[in-house]
């Protein structure tokens, strides 16, 4: 079963990928700039839905996400120290590069059909 947090790093993923994919201002800004201001926009229009999480942890989730897709031969945890350094090494992608990385973790952290 879905945990509320799977849903809520899901709808962050897509906002990030939707950001960078319609808006070309948001190429230069770091992942972790656009992650952090997408979950508090997200909060903002109520999106989140009614469990309060917090947004740290989510955003935190979802940087792990990012770099376990990128590089997959290291497990990447939301609590692990490095986390923001090693997700800074991915604000060096190419626009492409940075928009598949992120296609390629809205689709892992997709709901089951059911």
């Amino acid at each position: 079963m879905e945990s509320a947090r799977d849903h809520v790093v899901h709808q962050l993923l897509t906002e990030v990928m939707d950001r960078l994919t319609v808006r070309p201002d948001s190429v230069c800004r770091p992942l972790h700039e656009l992650l952090a201001q997408s979950a508090v926009d997200l909060y903002d229009r109520n999106l989140l839905g009614d469990q309060p999480l917090s947004l740290g942890s989510v955003v935190d989730e979802a940087a792990a996400c990012l770099l376990n897709l990128a590089n997959p031969q290291r497990a990447t945890l939301r609590y692990d120290e490095d986390l923001l350094s090693r997700l800074s090494g991915l604000d060096r992608l190419p626009r492409t590069e940075r928009i598949c990385l992120l296609d390629a973790a809205v689709r892992r952290t997709a709901p089951a059909a059911t």
